[in-house]
C-alpha cells in the first residue's frame, strides 16, 4: 500500500490510504468536490451528511450506466467476433475445397 494522501473536499480534510496512484486520488477527490459543488448549487452552506449521500448515489448512477454500456459493447463486440469468426471458418473450408482463392486466380491469369 503506498503511502497516505491528504486531500480536501469542500473544507473537509481526509487522509486516504489506497494502492491507487496519489494522482488518482486527489483526481477523484476533485471529481467528488466538484460533483457535490454541482448539486449544493449557490448554498452557502458547508457539506453535509445528505449532500454527500445524493453525490454517491449520483456518481454510483452514472457508474452503474457505464457499466450497463460497458456491457452491451461487449456483447455487440462478441457477437461480431462470432459472426467473422464464422465467415472466416467457411472461407477457409471453400479454399481447402479448391474454391475462392484458386478459381479467383484462375481467372485473373489464364496462363
Amino acid at each position: 500500500m503506498r503511502q497516505p494522501v491528504e486531500v480536501e473536499i469542500l473544507g473537509c480534510r481526509l487522509t486516504v490510504a489506497s494502492d491507487d496512484s496519489e494522482e488518482h486520488i486527489r483526481e477523484m477527490a476533485a471529481y467528488v468536490a466538484w460533483r457535490m459543488q454541482q448539486l449544493a448549487g449557490a448554498r452557502a452552506a458547508g457539506p453535509s451528511l445528505n449532500l454527500a449521500l445524493v453525490t454517491a448515489l449520483n456518481i454510483a448512477s452514472e457508474w452503474r450506466k457505464l457499466q450497463r454500456q460497458q456491457e452491451e459493447l461487449c456483447q455487440m463486440v462478441n457477437r461480431t467476433a462470432q459472426r467473422v469468426s464464422a465467415k472466416l471458418t467457411a472461407a477457409g473450408s471453400s479454399v481447402r475445397k479448391g474454391e475462392g482463392i484458386a478459381r479467383r486466380k484462375e481467372a485473373h491469369d489464364p496462363a
